[in-house]
């Protein structure tokens, strides 16, 4: 999938977990391989790229335990983790891509809940919103259980 079918899905709601590849190393970014986080947002920058926001709060521990040594210390020895380092970011991060990228290159969507509902929703949107189908089906839930 390319960055623009899913800059496109993002903008109905669309937030997908994913596990970052190795090709992630490459960006500057916090991410290494196999770390994940969620698309937040994809803001459109200039005419041919994108950055993809992406929440990592709830991730922290996940990620930290794959952080790899190679932030220097005082000795000018690469033996912190971006944690150790303090250069791990907080809450969010993010990485432009061109619009021709293909993301599968920098990570895999993780099948998750998200991912399921967002399938549903695309198979019958019924001429509705994202959030619109998700409240019809909350309130339909809560029907059937009263």
């Amino acid at each position: 999938m390319n960055v623009i079918n899913l800059r496109d899905k993002v903008k109905y709601g669309y937030n997908p977990t994913v596990r970052f590849t190795k090709k992630i190393e490459d960006s500057g970014a916090y991410f290494e391989q196999n770390m994940k986080a969620r698309l937040v947002e994809i803001q459109d920058e200039h005419t041919n790229m994108c950055a993809f926001v992406f929440d990592i709060a709830s991730f922290k521990q996940y990620n930290q335990a794959l952080e790899t040594a190679d932030y220097y210390d005082e000795n000018g020895e690469p033996c912190l983790t971006a944690t150790q380092s303090n250069n791990a970011p907080n809450k969010v991060e993010d990485i432009y891509f061109m619009y021709e990228d293909d993301v599968a290159d920098w990570f895999d969507i993780v099948d998750d809940d998200t991912s399921v509902l967002f399938n549903h929703y695309k198979c019958n949107p019924a001429g509705k919103t994202y959030t619109q189908w998700l409240e019809e089906r909350v309130l339909k839930l809560e029907e059937s259980v009263v």
